[in-house]
């Protein structure tokens, strides 16, 4: 019993342990579920916070890979300048995607940047990450759809280096040049198939890439007027992972995001492509027809006030999304107005025909619920039938507004109770809707909206037409694209006003470039001709020293050789004069060694000393003595002085041919002086005019290049000119639409004022 009782209480023990911790684990897997249930919404708030707060897309890559272009696709402009540039700076413009704002950050090519990459991670951290912690941050990886090189590969990991791990999985591959796959007739996955490492590189980033065709986003700009497919397509892949969670659901609930995506971008906006609508609103004054308006479209687009009297005077229409799809109202002035004469409400009923066509898909017959059906009322059908057309009622439905007064009692009752009322209602197919414009329900606007799909459906579909509404459209569609041609041709005379004055500019730089390009030619040519007579001046002068010194040192040599003969000739003097002193002596010894026949071979030796001796023998011979022996010593003395005079006189002609010779030398010194000059000259001529056909023809290919250069830096400007003045023409247009808007809102408060 003892050991029975220790068993049932030690298995008791143990249940009570087992529940004991089964109830604490309960308790701690729900305090675990609570804090991960907190912490989920901090998450999700957080992530709310991301969403809601707009998009931020930052390009990253080098240069040349398409970032410019891919920002320029994304924003649906041209916001960034796509010729290749070494920027060192981060650029960002903004812009929307239907009404979430996105902004594009466009970095400099990391593959060529002269920065450290410290300094690049700073300045990806000072103007991009701290700045996209405000909002949904996603960083491009720009590549372009050619080959990966290893430029290519370095530039991606110096990319992954600088953001980290903790921003790989807000990263996405962009390739760019999607033409040229497109050309090659190749797909982006078997692009990225035959590359191993581009094929290495997606699956590391989990296969999130995108291809982007830059040379279409023209072209989809224009045919769709707003994102281009492939920028829809790119956003559904970046946001649906964020949609697809607790906190993407949350903001579709509260409507937050919805109001923010565009309807058209596909999955990511969870609306199918539904077709738009177009809504007049007629009825009596004051029965509430512009709060209708303002109701369906979810905004204040009209002037409501509560007032017997018509508030709008002036038919308009405004336009708005509405559970997916856009509608647009039309609100028309009251019928019976007394404040409007007839022909002013019929105009602005035809205006209401005018920017409603090609039709309506519904005509919205505004009642006051509490409303005394008196012969105006009746009278409506018949105008409405008038105005827009025998079938107008087959479109229509009869809406009663201020719902909030039936106090309980069914519009039902209140329709069958009035014959008149009731007989209208089955004009218009049993068609009725009830407003409440105090209370802001969706629903009702919804439930509206499914009864105009009922009734398209039983019309077979589309909108109500008659020609009246054709002419409209005719009318319309000429007044578009009058319109269209006038703000082209502004817009072509605005840029060729720019162009013109552009190439204005760019002419009246180029001839200042031009004229100071010619001063220097000229400046050049003076320097270049007062260096060549320097040259000149300096060739002469040392020619002439070189020459002048040649011509005095053989001038010192002919001096000293005269010097020399002079010396000789002074030798000869001095023996004359010994020889006049001893001349009797030398005559007795000439007679006894027969000085005759001496003095003729002298004589005869000489020539001309002959003749003069034979005088000078005569002379002596009749002075001296006139005997035989006088004249023997005569003719010996005259012989003897005969032969000195004779060597004088043939010493002066060798004098004189000297003098002549000399005189030749000089002038051919000066001769060759002369020829060495100019031969010099020509010389630097010719150096000189090779140097300026050189440099001529260096100048000619410079400024063909400048010339080109400008030409292409003109080309350059005036696209320039031409796309800024395309924008800024554009946003005046739409600037000056809306203040006309403005002003037209403005002047109708004022008619209203006025009449009222």
């Amino acid at each position: 019993m003892r050991c029975f009782k220790e068993m049932f209480f030690c298995k008791c023990c143990r249940g009570a342990r087992e529940e004991h911790d089964i109830i604490e684990g309960d308790k701690l897997l729900q305090d675990n579920d609570e804090r991960t249930s907190s912490l989920q919404k901090r998450v999700d708030a957080l992530k709310m916070r991301e969403m809601t707060a707009g998009l931020n897309v930052v390009l990253l890559g080098k240069t040349g890979a398409g970032k410019s272009s891919s920002g320029n696709t994304i924003l649906g402009r041209q916001a960034f300048i796509t010729q290749k540039s070494v920027a060192q700076d981060v650029t960002v413009e903004s812009g929307s995607f239907g009404e979430l704002p996105v902004s594009v950050y466009d970095t400099p090519g990391l593959s060529d940047i002269e920065m450290s990459e410290e300094e690049i991670r700073q300045m990806i951290n000072e103007k991009i990450l701290q700045i996209c912690s405000s909002g949904l941050c996603v960083f491009l990886l720009v590549i372009k759809a050619d080959r990966f090189t290893e430029e290519d590969r370095k530039t991606v990991e110096k990319i992954e280096k600088i953001l980290g791990e903790n921003n790989q999985n807000n990263t996405w591959i962009l390739f760019t040049r999607g033409d040229k796959l497109e050309g090659e007739n190749m797909t982006i996955e078997k692009f990225i198939e035959e590359t191993e490492e581009l094929k290495t590189l997606v699956q590391k980033y989990e296969d999130r890439y995108h291809l982007f065709n830059n040379n279409k986003m023209k072209k989809e700009e224009e045919e769709e007027g707003g994102p281009s497919e492939q920028v829809k397509i790119l956003f559904n892949k970046i946001l649906k992972p964020y949609l697809d969670t607790m906190a993407g659901e949350k903001i579709w609930q509260q409507n937050t995001l919805k109001r923010k995506i565009p309807a058209n971008i596909g999955a990511v906006s969870r609306v199918s492509g539904l077709p738009s609508r177009r809504i007049v609103l007629l009825g009596k004054s004051g029965v509430g027809k512009s709060a209708v308006g303002n109701t369906i479209l979810g905004q204040k687009e009209f002037t409501s006030v509560m007032s017997t009297n018509s508030v709008t005077r002036v038919c308009s229409a405004a336009q708005s999304t509405v559970s997916g799809r856009s509608v647009s109202v039309v609100d028309t002035p009251g019928f019976f107005d007394t404040k409007m004469k007839p022909e002013e409400l019929m105009m602005e009923i035809a205006r209401s025909v005018y920017i409603s066509s090609p039709g309506p898909h519904a005509f919205l017959i505004v009642f006051h619920v509490n409303t005394r059906f008196t012969e105006q009322e009746e009278q409506i059908p018949q105008m409405i039938e008038l105005m827009f057309g025998e079938e107008v009622l087959k479109y229509s439905i009869i809406l009663f507004t201020h719902g909030d007064l039936l106090d309980g009692e069914s519009v039902e009752k209140l329709i069958e109770e009035n014959f008149a009322l009731r007989s209208l209602v089955q004009q218009c197919g049993g068609r009725y809707h009830v407003f409440n414009n105090k209370v802001n329900n969706r629903e009702q606007v919804e439930d509206l909206q499914q009864k105009i799909d009922s009734m398209i459906q039983q019309n077979g579909g589309g909108h109500y037409t008659n020609q009246m509404y054709e002419d409209a459209q005719i009318f319309r569609q000429e007044e578009e694209e009058e319109r269209k041609l006038q703000e082209e041709k502004q817009i072509q005379e605005e840029i060729e006003r720019e162009i013109k004055e552009t190439e204005e500019r760019i002419k009246a730089e180029m001839e200042a470039e031009n004229l100071k390009a010619e001063r220097l030619s000229e400046e050049e040519q003076r320097r270049r001709e007062k260096q060549r007579q320097e040259e000149i001046e300096r060739v002469k002068k040392n020619t002439e020293e070189r020459v002048r010194k040649e011509i005095k040192a053989k001038k010192e040599t002919e001096e000293r050789i005269r010097a020399e003969n002079k010396a000789k000739l002074n030798e000869e003097s001095g023996f004359l004069n010994f020889f006049s002193k001893y001349k009797h002596h030398f005559a007795t010894a000439g007679h006894v060694v027969g000085g005759i026949a001496i003095g003729a071979a002298v004589l005869s030796g000489v020539g001309v000393g002959a003749a003069a001796g034979a005088g000078l023998a005569a002379f002596c011979a009749g002075v001296g003595s006139v005997s035989v022996a006088g004249a023997a010593v005569g003719g010996v003395v005259g012989g003897v002085v005969g032969g000195v005079a004779a060597s004088k006189y043939e010493e002066e002609i060798k004098w004189k041919k000297r003098r002549r010779e000399e005189e030749e030398r000089e002038q051919q010194v000066d001769k060759k002086i002369q020829e060495e000059i100019e031969r010099a000259i020509k010389e630097i001529d010719e150096r000189f005019r090779e140097e300026m056909v050189a440099k001529n023809l260096k100048a000619e290919k410079q400024s063909e290049e400048e010339q080109r250069r400008q030409e292409k830096q003109r080309l350059e400007e005036i696209k320039r000119v031409r796309e800024k003045t395309e924008e800024r023409i554009r946003a005046e247009i739409e600037a000056k639409k809306q203040r006309d808007g403005v002003r037209k809102n403005r002047e109708d408060e004022r008619n209203k004022n006025k009449r009222s």
